[in-house]
């Protein structure tokens, strides 16, 4: 009898870094992200009253940088990208964040489902969550799933997989990946994340 091997095809590559953050670093970057509640805007993306400083992106990493127990964060954060992309076979030695933008939630908001065109890679910093925030959820990019009937759920049919971040944790993914809240609502005030591109 001949043997059958199971070929996974086209899997998505997601890092998921723990504690990539120290507490005090966390409490360090919330006070300053507070403060600059001048400087934030409604996004499209974001329900309920919350705000990101997505349309000026461009000042956030560096301010992050110039805080005190902070100074070596963006340079971590370039060696976990950079590792992102040789581990994937994207291969760019020289990938970079190109932009960096921190979103504020409020109780009752939700993260509407969407993508991050124009990059490579994507990712978030997870500043200010507990057990009442919303999860983020990242889709399967399958489209025909929806016409296929199902009987259980394996890891080739679930439509979409959460995690629940801490406070501190780093996830990287492809930017073309779909990601959201899904129908979660966020109970936390003053969730806060940092997500950046990479190009």
């Amino acid at each position: 009898m001949t043997e059958t091997i199971s070929i996974n095809l086209f899997p998505t590559l997601i890092r998921y870094t723990e504690n990539f953050l120290n507490k005090i670093q966390c409490n360090e970057i919330k006070k300053y992200i507070l403060k600059q509640k001048d400087k934030t805007y409604t996004h499209e993306l974001l329900t309920g009253d919350s705000k990101s400083s997505y349309y000026i992106d461009s000042y956030i990493s560096k301010e992050i940088g110039k805080l005190k127990h902070c100074e070596e964060i963006i340079k971590n954060l370039q060696i976990k990208i950079k590792d992102y992309s040789l581990k994937s076979g994207i291969g760019k030695e020289n990938i970079d964040i190109n932009d960096c933008w921190f979103n504020v939630q409020q109780k009752g908001s939700q993260l509407i489902k969407h993508t991050h065109p124009n990059a490579t890679l994507s990712g978030a910093l997870y500043i200010n969550v507990d057990n009442n925030s919303s999860p983020i959820y990242f889709y399967n990019p399958v489209g025909f799933l929806d016409y296929t009937y199902i009987k259980e759920y394996t890891d080739y049919t679930f439509n979409w997989f959460k995690f629940n971040p801490n406070p501190g944790d780093l996830i990287i993914w492809p930017s073309w990946l779909s990601h959201g809240s899904n129908t979660n609502i966020n109970e936390t005030d003053d969730r806060i994340v940092i997500s950046f591109n990479a190009l």
